[in-house]
């Protein structure tokens, strides 16, 4: 009946969180892992290393390649770009027409600041040891949720949690009325972080660091000559927007 298909989930997994640094732990201990790589003498892997320069020969239709420990790659068919929103590869390979969306950077297209915030990555370390039987019945019964909204006298902000005892804090600022340097010191973050966990100093704060939140597009997202764009360096979006991708 029409009252079944309503009651029917949209989809068989519910929303999970995965943050990127612990997903890009996972992809790099699988690929170092991988048969493939390991019984393989073709397959070189070098992590931690940033390509500085890129020169393309027409002739044999190849990249040379040198990156900032000064190795150098001569017989490159592909270049796979994923270094982020700030991609050097699209800025240094892509050309764009006069009419931009950001004068900054003319190779993307879109909003480039939607919201300015400063993102706290602070730490509970009692909550990340706790085990589960020295949680009461409610506590299991009820999952932790991903995404917590905060409206306190002090601060109106967003709570990410990463997993047990870790969390980002995101709070809007509005220039020029607020600055990170002015309104953001470590005393007055510890405040608000105070003001959300209960009044108490029981929590580590691992970083505090402002971010513009946008949305927008490259021009192109690929060259005749191999390079591709893949994930920031091709599109960025507000958080919630990857929901369902």
């Amino acid at each position: 009946t029409r009252d079944e298909r309503d009651n029917l989930p949209l989809s068989p997994e519910s929303v999970g969180h995965l943050a990127q640094h612990r997903f890009c732990r996972i992809l790099y201990d699988a690929l170092t892992k991988s048969p493939d790589t390991v019984a393989s003498n073709d397959i070189e892997i070098f992590y931690g290393h940033r390509v500085t320069d890129f020169d393309w020969n027409k002739d044999t239709r190849r990249w040379t390649i040198k990156t900032d420990r000064e190795e150098l790659f001569d017989d490159v068919d592909i270049v796979l770009a994923a270094d982020g929103a700030a991609s050097s590869v699209r800025k240094k390979l892509f050309t764009s027409d006069a009419t931009t969306a950001s004068d900054d950077d003319p190779t993307m297209l879109g909003t480039p600041n939607l919201q300015r915030l400063i993102n706290v990555h602070f730490e509970i370390p009692s909550e990340s040891i706790k085990r589960e039987d020295e949680l009461s019945n409610d506590q299991l019964e009820i999952p932790p949720a991903m995404l917590y909204t905060v409206f306190h006298p002090d601060v109106l902000a967003m709570v990410v949690r990463h997993g047990p005892g870790e969390y980002v804090l995101q709070i809007p600022y509005f220039e020029p009325y607020q600055s990170p340097e002015d309104d953001f010191s470590m005393h007055n973050v510890r405040k608000i972080v105070r003001s959300i966990v209960g009044n108490t100093d029981n929590f580590v704060i691992h970083s505090v660091r402002p971010w513009t939140m946008g949305s927008l597009v490259a021009r192109n997202y690929y060259s005749d000559e191999g390079v591709l764009l893949v994930g920031d360096a091709a599109h960025v979006f507000p958080p919630a927007g990857g929901f369902g991708m």
